[in-house]
């Protein structure tokens, strides 16, 4: 059997992995629990249009054909993993607080009907009826009603029972490429080299030194490759539901995001800088972030602090993914997804997996 290895155990290396297998391929995932990893400390937000920005209509196309995807995702992966993902569909509410933010949402209204996505501008009364938590002070919102969300951990784990249940080998060790001449022929770990007829780089911002010098792409590893994007988030337990709906905001500037994940837990984020492979959590960070939860929510104030974490997104200079073959045979890039890994996470799958199955079908074997 053709055996494919996966060097990266986040929500994209997983899913990739899931999808090789379903093609009949034999499966190794290389993974390694290290300090700064995204996957377990995202938000789980599944929301194209609340990420919709000027001048990225291929981004666009990308994240909200996935979108669509993830309802049958979750499905299947509950029925192959034999537990339900907890994938909600919450709706976001796009708030302003304030004048500036309702011009900036009149803004974003235009962007989303240029882009064919319905928005219901809801006035105050509206708003609270909706969300009887919210601030007396908002101005407004718009409301997007078809986003989900996800828990990280029951994706992540469901993934990885999938996968074990499907009889991938899932092998715990810090990975590099093994390059034999021009090719790649497998991952090396302490306990000696995983061989594989294909490799796929899914490595999160780690992706750019899997290698030695020039072997990786140079989009990938150059002084303009991947780069890490600190984030802080903060876990909040409540005694009774304080929000119902996705919230997104800005409060004097800061930008804030709220994700129930069940009636009494949720996650406010989050920060974004580039500041390295820094994942010391920040006061400052704190700080803003609870600021602006309890300006939007005032009942939070009186919520238990479950866990600030921090992750390192994997960011490109254009800050979209990099996905397809690699110049070197035996390799394909799965990386770079920034914000949208969860968002992203089935049809990278889909996209990798064909152009691995297409790579093989080419001759790209030992």
């Amino acid at each position: 059997m053709t055996r494919v290895a996966v060097l990266g155990g986040g929500i994209v290396g997983l899913s990739v992995a899931w999808s090789l297998v379903g093609r009949g391929l034999e499966v190794v995932l290389v993974d390694a629990e290290l300090p700064g990893r995204s996957s377990p400390v995202a938000a789980g937000m599944i929301s194209a249009a609340a990420e919709l920005e000027h001048g990225e209509p291929d981004l666009w196309e990308l994240t909200s054909l996935s979108q669509r995807r993830w309802p049958e995702f979750a499905a299947a992966l509950a029925r192959c993993g034999g537990a339900p993902l907890q994938l909600r569909r919450t709706g976001t509410l796009l708030v302003a607080m304030d004048q500036d933010e309702e011009i900036r949402l009149d803004r974003r209204l235009r962007l989303l009907a240029d882009a064919g996505v319905a928005a219901e501008l809801l006035d105050r009364s509206e708003l609270r009826r909706r969300e009887p938590g919210i601030a007396t002070t908002v101005r407004g919102a718009a409301w997007l009603p078809n986003d989900l969300c996800v828990e990280r951990n029951r994706a992540l784990n469901a993934l990885r029972s999938a996968l074990r249940k499907a009889g991938a080998e899932l092998v715990e060790g810090v990975g590099r490429l093994r390059v034999t001449g021009e090719r790649v022929v497998g991952i090396d770990v302490a306990a000696g080299t995983v061989f594989a007829d294909h490799v796929v780089l899914s490595a999160g911002w780690r992706s750019g030194t899997a290698a030695a010098p020039g072997v990786l792409p140079t989009d990938l590893s150059g002084h303009d490759g991947i780069r890490p994007v600190k984030g802080e988030l903060i876990d909040l337990e409540v005694a009774a539901p304080a929000v119902h709906a996705m919230i997104r905001t800005r409060v004097d500037r800061v930008p804030v995001y709220l994700v129930p994940h069940d009636d009494h837990h949720l996650t406010v984020g989050a920060t974004s800088e580039q500041v390295g492979a820094d994942t010391n959590p920040t006061v400052r960070a704190a700080h803003d972030l609870l600021v602006a939860a309890t300006t939007v929510v005032p009942e939070l104030r009186d919520a238990a602090i479950v866990a600030h974490r921090v992750g390192l997104r994997p960011a490109m200079t254009d800050n979209r993914p990099l996905l397809g073959s690699s110049p070197r045979p035996g390799l394909t890039v799965a990386t770079g997804h920034y914000r949208h890994g969860f968002l992203l996470a089935p049809l990278t799958a889909e996209i990798v997996g064909d152009r691995v199955v297409h790579a093989l079908s080419q001759g790209d074997l030992s």
